[in-house]
């Protein structure tokens, strides 16, 4: 998944009794505006399972949200300060454990 689409997620993307994620929109940022558009390919839209763990963090870390809606950003960092993050997880344990929690069956790539 590449950044964009998992900055795009929502509480609504979700389905966690079939345990499963809905890509279906993607995330930039222009002119300091914040823009969710549809993917730029129809085999980007797709749907995606999770195993039951990631499904239950999931469920706890969108619990943590005060009155979030359904169609709100669960992620509501930019590309570039989730690519710094990645980048300074490469030399900081804890933070690759924390950040593997979300990614880890989600092949993230730029």
């Amino acid at each position: 998944m590449r950044s964009g689409k998992l900055l795009a997620l929502t509480p609504a993307d979700f389905d966690f009794e079939k345990q499963t994620i809905t890509i279906s929109k993607t995330f930039h940022r222009s002119k300091g505006r914040d823009i969710i558009t549809s993917p730029k390919t129809k085999k980007s839209n797709r749907t995606i399972k999770m195993p039951s763990f990631l499904c239950e963090e999931t469920q706890e870390y969108i619990k943590m949200f005060y009155d979030i809606k359904p169609d709100e950003r669960l992620f509501t960092v930019t590309k570039s300060y989730l690519n710094h993050e990645m980048e300074r997880g490469r030399n900081s344990r804890a933070l690759r454990k924390s950040v593997s929690m979300i990614f880890v069956t989600v092949r993230f790539h730029c």
